[in-house]
């Protein structure tokens, strides 16, 4: 995946860009440091939570299919996780249905969510309802996982918590 390139735009008004000479170069950089930190995350999500990431993919693709577009809001409606893993864990979802082709990114709203605070989420609507018909078909919800399966347990090894993340797993 590429970096997107620098967009002098912000999703919501409320979060200012700045344009100044040379900021905009240095947020280029900044930007696919962040992304290729991100795409790390996603995919260290995708393996290790695979059961969950899977329903909430399957999830999304039902509700663009049935309404026309979705966002987060609606995976984590549909979306019974366990109360100790993190919702965080379903931002790992969209993207490799919008990498198929599947997925278009339609715009930006606010979370209605109170867990998210407001924050701007994307919305997502279909780009090819017959590839996500046969996606679906394709990709069946995965069996809930056993008791000794700790590899699903632990995102991070790290022995000692943050504030943060003390009792949360991703």
């Amino acid at each position: 995946m590429t970096a997107a390139p620098f967009r002098q735009f912000s999703p919501d008004p409320l979060f200012h860009v700045s344009t100044s000479t040379g900021t905009a170069r240095r947020q280029d950089l900044d930007a696919a440091e962040g992304e290729r930190r991100r795409d790390a995350a996603l995919d260290l999500l995708r393996e290790r939570r695979a059961v969950w990431v899977r329903r909430a993919q399957r999830a999304l693709l039902t509700a663009v299919l049935e309404r026309g577009t979705a966002t987060a809001d609606d995976v984590a409606a549909a979306v019974d996780l366990p109360p100790d893993l993190d919702g965080r864990l379903l931002g790992a979802a969209p993207g490799a249905l919008a990498h198929a082709g599947l997925l278009e990114l339609c715009g930006y709203v606010r979370s209605t969510r109170p867990t998210r605070h407001a924050s701007v989420i994307a919305v997502w609507g279909l780009a090819d309802a017959a590839a996500a018909l046969a996606w679906l078909r394709d990709n069946p919800d995965l069996p809930d996982l056993d008791e000794g399966e700790q590899r699903q347990l632990t995102l991070f090894e790290c022995e000692t918590p943050t504030a943060g993340t003390a009792g949360a797993r991703f």
